[in-house]
């Protein structure tokens, strides 16, 4: 209920992602073509010829999810679909560690920062991998013996077939390893070699191999290159900058609250308390630190440190709690305590979320859509869109049409380095181009402009590049 109240109250008329386009556009074209081993929605990327679909599981899951619903946009039962699937792992693993009173930590993963939260909210592939995720760790803690390793195996084959980075499994694998070898060395090595072999598995048993390692390759070595490779002259998304000490300021109450873990399993350690417990939970303790350490590197590690850390905290509780017995009165004094706390989550997530920007909020073309048809533009005409981050919004809005390029900029640049380059610099006003010269690098006379780029649409303007659409969806300019 907490979910769909934040859900329906602050994004009732639009959606906190813009990737949420692409994605049900993708699920609602049907398998055939999401699996497909080429996209012709694109027309300048990787993917033109040889796409490999790098949630195919997810769409998949979407594509039936969205048969048995009637809501059009926003895209709220969709969403909250993947997020019950979040919530039901998080209980399950909840159980597994023997966490009392399971349904406080479920609550109070969802509500412990709004950073958190409003990620929670998108209909995005990470929360899939956060369920899978989360399963992981259920099924490594139960791994004792080689003969449990086809369930890594499983775990991981899945994984790649529904997120972009599947070798984030490899996270709690090694972790978790690492305190199996000391009961049993030859487990604990072939936990993670199984891991990736179910991972490679992943790749080759699925529709659009080979082009599936491909796509890993541009997706996961590619463009952490580019992070850090300024040259390249393109820029990947805003979302992998935050990095630094700052994040942690970011999460001020899950960083307050994995430091408050460090301590109480300090404390446990010294007490010798419950010690087959307390041996048991240090693989969950060491991957919580482990995720928080690389928040240092990107925020989006957020997205598993949460739900670690919390469901840690309240493991830890629970050895705690086990040698106390509390009367009738500290239990009622105890439970409200425990609602005035979930009560101040949900203010503060409250407060936080009415400072989200508008900016961050994003609906469909429907405007430029309907202007598309009143003009008649024919089926398969390649509009430019010189920002690669409007492709999912176009090609929900207008499906019918094909597009430059989009979700990644890697993917662009993968297929033609210097033609991405000469864009994504136009893009960013650090190049000139004349009319005729966009028309030959583009290959079609049309060029959307987002709202958002709008410094980038007065320059074009003021240029000579003739406007033949103007509305609240941005601009198309025709080249002659």
């Amino acid at each position: 209920m907490c979910l769909v109240a934040f859900r329906l109250y602050f994004y009732a008329s639009a959606e906190p992602s813009m990737d949420s386009f692409y994605h049900v556009r993708m699920a609602e074209l049907g398998w055939n073509y999401f699996s497909a081993k080429q996209l012709p929605a694109m027309t300048m990327s990787y993917w033109t010829n040889s796409f490999s679909n790098k949630e195919l599981l997810f769409h998949l899951l979407l594509s039936i999810q969205r048969l048995f619903t009637t809501d059009s946009f926003p895209f709220h039962s969709s969403s909250l679909f993947f997020d019950f699937l979040a919530l039901s792992s998080f209980f399950w693993v909840g159980k597994i560690y023997k966490v009392k009173n399971i349904w406080i930590f479920t609550l109070l993963f969802v509500l412990i920062e709004p950073v958190f939260l409003n990620r929670f909210l998108m209909l995005r592939p990470h929360i899939l991998s956060l369920t899978l995720f989360l399963v992981s760790c259920g099924i490594f803690h139960g791994i004792d013996s080689w003969k449990k390793l086809w369930r890594s195996l499983a775990i991981s084959f899945v994984f790649s077939w529904s997120y972009s980075n599947p070798h984030f499994i490899l996270l709690p694998a090694v972790v978790y390893g690492a305190f199996l070898f000391f009961r049993n060395k030859l487990t604990a090595c072939l936990l993670p070699v199984s891991c990736i072999l179910g991972i490679v598995l992943g790749f080759l048993i699925h529709p659009q191999f080979p082009n599936t390692f491909i796509n890993w390759k541009i997706q996961c070595i590619d463009v952490i290159v580019a992070m850090f490779n300024q040259n390249l002259g393109i820029r990947v998304g805003d979302e992998l900058f935050s990095k630094g000490f700052g994040n942690y300021l970011k999460v001020p109450v899950l960083t307050l609250v994995n430091a408050a873990c460090c301590g109480l399993m300090y404390y446990l350690y010294k007490q010798k308390i419950n010690r087959k417990q307390f041996v048991k939970l240090l693989p969950l303790f060491s991957l919580s630190i482990l995720l928080m350490i690389l928040m240092y590197l990107s925020l989006r590690f957020v997205e598993y440190a949460c739900p670690v850390t919390v469901l840690c905290t309240g493991a830890i509780l629970t050895l705690l709690r086990n040698p106390i017995k509390l009367s009738h009165k500290m239990k009622i004094l105890s439970v409200i305590a425990v609602l005035l706390i979930l009560t101040g989550f949900g203010i503060y997530n409250s407060v936080k979320f009415n400072k989200i920007d508008d900016k961050t909020k994003f609906k469909p073309l429907t405007r430029l859509s309907k202007w598309f048809q009143t003009v008649n533009l024919p089926q398969g005409t390649i509009i430019g869109n010189v920002n690669w981050s409007d492709f999912p919004a176009l090609f929900y809005s207008a499906p019918q049409y094909r597009y430059l390029y989009g979700m990644d900029p890697m993917f662009g640049y993968a297929y033609a380095p210097e033609k991405i380059k000469q864009l994504e610099q136009f893009r960013m006003g650090r190049l000139r181009l004349s009319p005729e010269k966009l028309k030959e690098l583009t290959g079609t006379p049309l060029i959307y402009v987002a709202p958002a780029n709008w410094m980038l649409a007065r320059d074009m303007s003021k240029a000579g590049y003739k406007i033949i659409y103007q509305g609240k969806d941005g601009w198309i300019f025709i080249l002659r």
